[in-house]
């Protein structure tokens, strides 16, 4: 933290202050948006050697931006556009135009978090095919016992070319390791899921 002090002037407290200041007064944990956290990093209070120009690299690394009113800067396009590329490719366009058309000022900075960094990063890494990532989603899903984001990443995996013996394979694998509460929830999530999917005409 002190390489964002002036080293001339040094810090204007006791080093051992320094991060009850920070966390009692202005800071932004864990990236939640916060008005006191946007006035630190405007100069508030004449906090010395901190300027926006470097602070906004920081706040480019956290899950959400620091507040509605300010220019947001924590998204990069590129990643942003790749992500939301990949994602409509895995999830399909009427789940991904249903997730950004109905995101609010509250949910969107989620969306955009989701876009640039576990669709424009994660997911376009070259260590794993998409088709083991999407089975990998679905048993942590189960294991969380996330329904609605099971039933998602349940027609993703079909669309990556999953068969449904495969998913089939994962979620009693699930059984084992989750638990029989976990499992059935993520069973009967998926049926509806393959169901749906089936009836559709695999689009």
């Amino acid at each position: 933290m002190y390489g964002i002090i002036d080293k001339k002037q040094g810090p204007p407290w006791p080093r051992g202050q320094l991060w009850r200041w920070f966390w009692g007064r202005y800071w932004c944990v864990f990236g939640l948006e916060s008005v006191a956290g946007a006035r630190l990093f405007n100069g508030y209070e004449g906090l010395p050697g901190l300027s926006w120009s470097v602070a906004k690299p920081i706040f480019r690394r956290l899950p959400c931006g620091v507040n509605n009113s300010l220019e947001r800067t924590t998204v990069s396009k590129d990643d942003w556009e790749n992500g939301l590329r990949v994602r409509t490719e895995v999830m399909g366009e009427e789940f991904v135009s249903r997730a950004l058309t109905g995101a609010s000022d509250f949910t969107m900075p989620m969306q955009d978090w989701l876009n640039e960094h576990a669709w424009g990063s994660t997911w376009q890494r070259e260590g794993l095919p998409r088709q083991t990532r999407s089975l990998v989603t679905i048993a942590m899903l189960a294991a969380l016992k996330a329904p609605t984001e099971l039933k998602g990443h349940v027609r993703g995996a079909l669309r990556n070319g999953c068969s449904v013996a495969q998913i089939q394979e994962v979620l009693l694998q699930s059984l084992i390791y989750c638990g029989a509460p976990a499992a059935q929830e993520a069973f009967r999530a998926a049926r509806e899921a393959i169901e749906d999917w089936e009836s559709s005409g695999g689009n």
